[in-house]
């Protein structure tokens, strides 16, 4: 089964805010390894306790958060990381 990345409004302004370079590295990293993909578990990590059904995908000093299940990048958090 093919899993298709949807991203609702949420994330897109959140992605909007971000700068021109690192937006356009995670919607590649996005394309590339979660849309379109059989298991895209392989590229992330599960979370855990409170948050766990959600995992993490990690490009450069961001994180992508989407929910477990039909892969939709709604309440997405994309945040810098020190």
């Amino acid at each position: 089964m093919k899993y298709k990345v949807i991203i609702r409004e949420k994330a897109e302004k959140q992605l909007n805010k971000l700068d021109n370079s690192i937006k356009l590295k995670i919607m590649r990293y996005i394309k590339q390894n979660l849309n379109e993909t059989d298991n895209p578990k392989k590229f992330g990590k599960a979370l855990r306790y409170n948050l766990k059904g959600f995992w993490r995908y990690r490009v450069e000093n961001y994180r992508i958060i989407v929910s477990d299940g039909r892969l939709f990048v709604s309440g997405c958090d994309v945040r810098m990381w020190k």
